[in-house]
Parts: C-alpha cells; sequence; structure tokens
C-alpha cells in the first residue's frame, strides 16, 4: 500500500529526532484551528458556549484578515485578467473599487455566518468556521485516495458509514486538545515502527470492512486523552497526530480561501453596503456575481495555474488531458465549503424569510461551469505560451553535475544544448549559466524573444498579466523564473 511506504520513509531517521507535532503546533494556522475547539471532554455545547477567550478572538481576526490580504494581493497583480474573465459572462462592479483596507471581524457566537457589512468590514462567525474544519474532515476520510482511508481510521470511522457529527467534532477536539496540551517527546527509532504497525493495524481493520481493531483504536484514543490532560505525546503519537493536522489542512484552507474570494468579490463589485428593499432576484444576482468572482480570481491564483498548466503541458505532449482531476477541484475549496462545511455549521441557503440561494447541487454545478469556462481560456493562452517556448526557448536547460566535467566536456554539453534554440547561427563561444534558484541547474542562453503577438493587452490578460510579465522577464534574463515553471514544466519544454 502506497500510503504505508509514506510512512515508512523515515524509518532510517536518526534516533532523538524532533516531534512532528512541534512542527505545526506554533503555526498560526493551527493555532487558529485550535482555538476553535478548546476543550477535549463532551461538556463543550458550542450552541451554549462563548469558548474563546478575547486574546484569541483578536488573533483570529487577525489571522483571518492576513489570509484576506493574500487574496487582495493576488488580485492586484491579476486585476485585468479577473475583470476581463468576469466581463465575458456580462458580471460587472456596480460601484468604483474600493481602495480602502478591509478588517475581517471574527465573532465567537453561534449567529454571525459570514457577511460583508461594508468594503472595510466583513463579518465571519466561528459557527461557520468550526463548520469548514468538521467538513473539511468529512470530505477528506470520505475521499478515495488511501490516505483518505487511513485518516478515516484514525478518526474511527468504517467503509460507507460516515461518523456522526458529534463524534466527528468529538474526535477533532480530542485530537486539537493532545496536540495543543500534550508534552512532545523526542522522536525516536523505536517511535516510526510504533507508527507503522499503528496505521497498518487500522487499516486492515478499516478496509477489511469492519471496525479498527479495537485494542489498537483503544490503546491511541487512551494515550490522546492523555495527552490531552498535559501527559506526554511519543514520537509515535506524534507522527500520527501530524498526519491528521496536515490532510485536514489540505482541505480546509482551500476552502476558507473560497469563502474570502467570495466576500472580497462583494467588495470589488460594489455590493457593500447592501442596501434595503433589493429584490430577491437582485439579491441572488449579487450572490452568483460574487461565486463568479471567487472562482475568476482562483482561476488566475495557485489553483487555476496548477490546472491550466497541467492541462495545456498535456496538449503539448500528445497526452490525455484530464480536465476534471478531483486533486484540480479540491484546491479550489468551494466544495468541501458548500458541500460540507456550510451544511455541518447548520447555514441553509436562505437569504431571507421570503428568498433563497441555490441549493447545494444548483451552486456547485454553478461553481463548476465558472470554472471550466475560465480554465479553458487561460489554458488555450497557456498553450499557446508552452508551444512557442518549446520552439524558440529562451534557454535550454539541463540538471547535469556541469561542475565535474572538465573544460572541453562543458563546451560539448553547451554547443549541444544551443542546438535546440531553434537558430540558426550559433555563437563563437557558448556560456552555461548556473541557476541559483529553483529549478537548480545549469542553462544556456537562447537569442529567441517573444513575438509581438503574445503583447496585444487581450492575449496577456487571458493568460493572467502576471504571468505574462513573468515569461517576458524570462526572455529578457534568459533564466527561469515563472511560476508556472515547475518540474515537469522544465523538462518537457527545455530540457534535451
Amino acid at each position: 500500500m502506497a500510503f504505508v511506504l509514506q510512512f515508512c520513509s523515515g524509518l532510517h531517521a536518526q534516533t532523538g529526532t524532533p516531534n512532528p507535532i512541534d512542527a505545526i503546533r506554533n503555526a498560526q494556522d493551527y493555532q487558529f484551528l485550535s482555538s476553535l475547539f478548546p476543550q477535549a471532554g463532551s461538556k463543550f455545547d458550542p450552541d451554549r458556549d462563548q469558548v474563546m477567550t478575547s486574546d484569541q478572538q483578536r488573533d483570529a481576526s487577525a489571522f483571518l484578515t492576513s489570509q484576506f490580504n493574500v487574496q487582495k494581493e493576488t488580485l492586484k497583480k491579476q486585476l485585468a485578467s479577473v475583470m476581463r474573465s468576469l466581463e465575458r459572462i456580462a458580471v460587472r462592479p456596480i460601484a468604483a473599487i474600493s481602495e480602502a483596507p478591509t478588517t475581517i471581524e471574527f465573532r465567537d457566537d453561534q449567529n454571525a455566518w459570514s457577511t460583508t457589512v461594508s468594503p472595510t468590514r466583513i463579518i465571519i462567525g466561528a459557527r461557520l468556521l468550526r463548520g469548514l474544519v468538521l467538513g473539511s474532515l468529512r470530505e477528506a476520510v470520505e475521499g478515495k485516495a488511501l490516505f483518505s482511508k487511513s485518516l478515516a481510521s484514525y478518526l474511527g470511522s468504517t467503509p460507507g458509514a460516515a461518523l456522526e457529527l458529534a463524534d466527528l467534532e468529538a474526535r477533532a477536539r480530542l485530537f486539537f486538545a493532545a496536540a495543543r496540551n500534550g508534552i512532545s517527546m523526542m522522536r525516536t527509532e523505536a517511535d516510526f515502527r510504533e507508527h507503522y504497525e499503528t496505521v497498518l493495524a487500522l487499516m486492515k481493520g478499516y478496509l477489511k470492512g469492519g471496525t479498527p481493531p479495537e485494542e489498537t483504536h483503544d490503546a491511541l484514543r487512551t494515550r490522546l486523552v492523555a495527552a490531552a490532560a498535559g501527559g506526554e505525546i511519543s514520537g509515535a503519537d506524534g507522527m500520527a497526530m501530524f498526519d491528521v493536522f496536515m490532510r485536514l489542512s489540505s482541505h480546509f484552507d482551500p476552502a476558507m480561501m473560497f469563502v474570502l474570494s467570495h466576500e472580497l468579490g462583494h467588495v470589488v463589485l460594489g455590493h457593500s453596503p447592501f442596501p434595503t428593499g433589493m429584490t430577491c432576484a437582485e439579491s441572488q444576482r449579487r450572490e452568483d456575481d460574487a461565486d463568479a468572482f471567487a472562482i475568476a480570481l482562483l482561476s488566475y491564483e495557485i489553483p487555476g495555474e496548477t490546472e491550466a498548466t497541467d492541462r495545456a503541458l498535456a496538449r503539448v505532449n500528445g497526452e490525455k488531458e484530464n480536465a476534471s482531476a478531483d486533486r484540480n477541484s479540491l484546491a479550489y475549496g468551494y466544495v468541501q465549503a458548500i458541500q460540507y462545511g456550510f451544511a455541518l455549521a447548520g447555514l441553509s441557503n436562505l437569504i431571507d424569510r421570503q428568498c433563497s440561494y441555490r441549493d447545494v447541487a444548483d451552486r456547485i454545478a454553478y461553481l463548476d461551469n465558472l470554472r471550466e469556462n475560465f480554465i479553458a481560456s487561460r489554458t488555450d493562452a497557456i498553450e499557446e505560451i508552452f508551444r512557442h517556448l518549446k520552439s524558440h526557448p529562451p534557454y535550454v536547460h539541463t540538471s547535469s553535475d556541469v561542475e565535474s566535467l572538465t573544460s572541453a566536456k562543458k563546451r560539448k554539453l553547451a554547443q549541444n544544448l544551443f542546438k535546440l534554440c531553434g537558430v540558426a547561427q550559433s555563437p563563437k563561444v557558448h556560456r552555461l549559466k548556473k541557476v541559483k534558484e529553483l529549478p537548480f541547474g545549469w542553462v544556456v542562453e537562447c537569442p529567441n524573444a517573444l513575438p509581438s503577438r503574445f503583447r496585444l493587452p487581450q492575449f496577456r490578460a487571458r493568460l493572467g498579466m502576471h504571468t505574462w510579465q513573468e515569461i517576458e522577464l524570462e526572455y529578457r534574463n534568459h533564466l527561469p523564473g515563472s511560476s508556472l515553471m515547475d518540474e515537469n514544466v522544465i523538462k518537457s519544454l527545455f530540457q534535451p
């Protein structure tokens, strides 16, 4: 099983390495999530209790505001591209875009959902965020990957039978409390073996279709309860807790960014403050437009760049294009936010008593269609750039150990690499230049340039304004520098 190989990869680590739980417990995002689930016992009632201290609420507001500002920075870089995408589907701002800073106000109560009060103030409530955490866990354990099944076995789930909400929340609170309160011990060689054996036992029970082995499962729970009360966290249990939190983060972070992007859409499109007396159709249109803005923005952020790059590279290499990969959908966050998070937070699609928004299935279908529309356009632009990069590259890259070569072999390698530049006349001297940042290696400069058609405003907007600036810089400096240039792209376009 592939996931077991992952867990075993560190079996040869040195004795006395740091406990993995220490790698995440001081991180700002973990502290934020942990503060939402403060107790390990059954007495916590989020519908009745305010559970976070004033300092934790202030820190939560600061954390959410910082994440919101990340989205605003992306928008600044890709504003023309995002607005062009929206114009194509007839979504336009109804007021001038505000330049004022926006603050996220976090409230530890059970009434606040998420709402843009004004261009400078957005309220997000604990109920929504706890729902996103639980929804992210629920989505993670119901995934098809083996890692999802291992997470399900940790949380006490069984194949085809989802954990009840109360059980899911209780297990989440137990893991958070154990990580927060426990005393981490150094990780030893024996911990790697114990962790492997625990995972294997839990997974065997899960895959056989029964409940996890009671002895193994109860022992893990007993140790987590002890750690939540201030006991020790062994290296093995630290590895288990690290696995759970990393999987949770990979699902929660995109869901949160989708919500923040939606609220940013209300700000940018001039929706706030919301006027009184709007018709139901007007309210519904504003929510649709904010959703469209969120997907347009994410299409020019890491989720969209990854998906469009993968699809464009597949076309260039003559491979099958994977247009609807689960991992691509996960990165946008809207499925886990809408299908799981909102529902587990007990939130409905009502706008007011007389008006409701799209139901879950309809809203996800709407977002799927928007995503395909925006990504198809960007994929076409990236494909055009990739084909030009391959035939007229700004450089040719090699990962060879150049420093170990003799001078004669270096000259020969440079000459052979230059032949791939696609130019008729070769200079007398070919120089290898060392790449000091990722992707590490060496390049030979090619005297190629971007054609004028790639400089047209319409093309730059389709590609992504910031992305185009990075590509243009690659041609100017004859060095890798674009965020598009991951290992697969470099290997396909710039290596022999």
